[in-house]
């Protein structure tokens, strides 16, 4: 009889124990895939931002007339703080990076057309931004 007791008693100790490290493992996954879900917004959303500016300059390249239109950098994107760097000529480039825990990662990056005027623009955060077209001069610069 004492035998059976401590094999009933092993048996729902094991259904404790499994029971307790399948609640831990569903705590721990449930965080890991809700902050892998705000990357992947994160990403999304600013993919987007850097392929609207992208296309706007196509735009205002392929415009047989004058050209002129404003884009709004904003402060954050799900919360997290972006900067947006626009690089002219000769790169071509913009990188829109996030500043998480200190660090600054690149999370997006598109080639542009080429910009003929207009100087690096660094660390745009909430803010315009105008994109023109004047004298087949295509300029990319703040808006006052």
């Amino acid at each position: 009889m004492r035998f059976m007791m401590n094999k009933a008693q092993m048996s729902f100790e094991y259904i404790l124990l499994y029971s307790f490290v399948m609640i831990i493992f569903i705590v721990v996954g449930t965080i890991l895939i809700s902050g892998l879900e705000k990357t992947s917004k994160t990403q999304s959303e600013t993919g987007y931002l850097a392929k609207q500016i992208k296309s706007s300059l196509i735009i205002a390249s392929l415009s047989p007339s004058d050209f002129k239109t404003q884009i709004i950098i904003p402060q954050t994107i799900s919360g997290i703080s972006i900067y947006v760097d626009i690089y002219p000529s000769p790169d071509n480039l913009v990188i829109i990076r996030e500043r998480d825990s200190g660090e600054y990662k690149t999370v997006a990056r598109e080639f542009l057309p080429v910009i003929n005027t207009g100087v690096k623009l660094e660390n745009l955060t909430d803010c315009k931004i105008i994109i023109s077209k004047e004298d087949k001069n295509i300029s990319v610069k703040l808006a006052n």
